[in-house]
C-alpha cells in the first residue's frame, strides 16, 4: 500500500509540476534572459490571457526567429537542453524544450519521437486550448488568403495534433493553391512582358490586348490598369488629332479651289504640323506657291506693261501702246483697265486714219 501511494505521489507531483512549469512566467523569464529563447517562447505561449510585457516578448522572440542562422541556434539549444533534461529525468522541462524545438523545425522527427517517449510521464492540461486557438489562426489565414502563413500554422498545429486531418488536409489544398497562384502569376508576367514590348515599339492594340490579359489573370493589379487608361487616352488624343488633320485638309482643298492660295497654304501647313510626313499637305502648300508665283509674275508683267501703255499714250505711239494693250489683255483678258485704255487707243487710232 505504502508503495503504491508513493507511486502516486511520485507522478502527482510531475503532473503537478509540468502544469505549473508549462505556465511559470518566472521560468520563462529566466530561459529568456539565458538566451533559451524558443523554450521562453513556448512558455509564453501557454499563459492565459497575457499582459503587453508578454505580448511583446512573443513578438520579439518570433521576430528574432525569423533570422535562419538564429533559428538553427535555438534549435540546437533545445535538443542539447532537451536531452540533458530527459538525462536528469525533468521530463516536463524536457517537455519544453522539443516543443520549443518543434517550433523552429514542425517538420524535425527528433524531438516529436522523445515527445511520444515523454507523454506517459507528462500531461499538457493547454494542448487542446493551443491545438484549437492554432486551427483557429491557420483558418482565419486561409479564410484571407495569406495561404503561406496559414500552412505555417496548420504545420504547428499538427505538432500538437500530429493526427488532425484537417490541418493535414488543409496544408494539401493550400499546396495546390500556391502551385496555382504560381502557374497564373508566371502568365501574367509573361502577359506583361509582351505587353510592355508592344507598348515600347508603338502598337498599342497589341499592347492593350496583353495588358487585358494580366488584369484578367490578376484583377486586383494596378500596373496594367494604369497601362490600359493609358493607351485609352493615347487612343482618344490619336482620334482627336486625325479629326483635326482631317478637317484641315478639307478646308485647304475648299480654300484652293477659291483659289484663296494663301488661305489654303496655312491650313495644309495646320494638317502637316499634326502629320509631319504626310505627303499630300506638302504637294498642296507646293502647288499653291507655285500658283502664287505665277500670280505674282503675271501681276508685275501686267504692271511694266501699263506703264508702257500710259508712256506710249503720252508720247502719242499710239500703234505702239495698241500693241502693249493687246500684250496685256493676252495675259488678263477681262482686265477693266486695259479695256478701257484699248477703247481709247483704238479711237484715237481711228480718228488719225480718218
Amino acid at each position: 500500500m505504502k508503495k503504491l501511494l508513493f507511486i502516486f505521489l511520485f507522478f502527482y507531483s510531475i503532473i503537478a509540476n509540468s502544469q505549473s512549469l508549462l505556465t511559470d512566467i518566472g521560468k520563462a523569464d529566466e530561459m529568456y534572459k539565458n538566451d533559451n529563447l524558443a523554450q521562453a517562447l513556448f512558455i509564453y505561449k501557454n499563459i492565459d490571457a497575457p499582459d503587453d510585457k508578454i505580448s511583446k516578448r512573443i513578438d520579439e522572440i518570433e521576430g528574432k526567429l525569423l533570422d535562419t542562422d538564429f533559428a538553427n541556434d535555438q534549435f540546437q539549444k533545445c535538443i542539447l537542453n532537451g536531452n540533458s533534461a530527459l538525462k536528469s529525468s525533468e521530463h516536463e522541462l524536457a517537455y519544453i524544450c522539443f516543443n520549443a524545438a518543434l517550433l523552429i523545425k514542425p517538420d524535425a522527427n527528433f524531438p516529436k519521437t522523445k515527445l511520444r517517449d515523454l507523454s506517459k510521464f507528462v500531461s499538457d492540461p493547454n494542448v487542446d486550448k493551443r491545438f484549437n486557438k492554432l486551427i483557429a489562426d491557420a483558418d482565419n489565414y486561409y479564410d484571407n488568403q495569406d495561404y503561406e502563413r496559414a500552412k505555417s500554422v496548420y504545420r504547428e498545429a499538427l505538432v500538437v495534433n500530429p493526427n488532425d486531418t484537417h490541418a493535414s488536409n488543409r496544408i494539401v489544398e493550400i499546396d495546390e493553391l500556391i502551385l496555382k497562384k504560381n502557374s497564373v502569376k508566371k502568365e501574367y508576367d509573361d502577359n506583361i512582358f509582351y505587353a510592355d514590348r508592344f507598348f515600347a515599339n508603338g502598337d498599342i492594340d497589341q499592347a492593350k490586348e496583353y495588358y487585358q490579359k494580366a488584369l484578367d489573370l490578376l484583377p486586383n493589379e494596378s500596373y496594367p490598369k494604369q497601362k490600359i487608361n493609358d493607351i485609352l487616352k493615347l487612343q482618344t488624343d490619336a482620334m482627336a488629332l486625325e479629326e483635326a488633320y482631317n478637317k484641315a485638309i478639307n478646308d485647304g482643298d475648299s480654300a484652293f479651289n477659291a483659289q484663296s492660295y494663301e488661305l489654303a497654304i496655312e491650313l495644309f501647313t495646320e494638317a502637316l504640323t499634326i502629320k509631319p510626313n504626310s505627303e499630300y499637305p506638302q504637294s498642296m502648300i507646293n502647288k499653291s506657291n507655285h500658283i502664287l508665283e505665277q500670280v505674282n509674275s503675271k501681276e508685275n508683267e501686267i504692271a511694266a506693261i501699263m506703264t508702257s501703255v500710259d508712256e506710249y499714250i503720252a508720247a502719242n505711239q499710239y500703234i505702239t501702246a495698241q500693241s502693249q494693250i493687246q500684250k496685256g489683255l493676252s495675259l488678263l483678258p477681262n482686265d477693266s483697265a486695259l479695256i478701257a485704255k484699248k477703247s481709247f487707243v483704238d479711237s484715237v487710232i481711228a480718228q488719225q486714219q480718218v
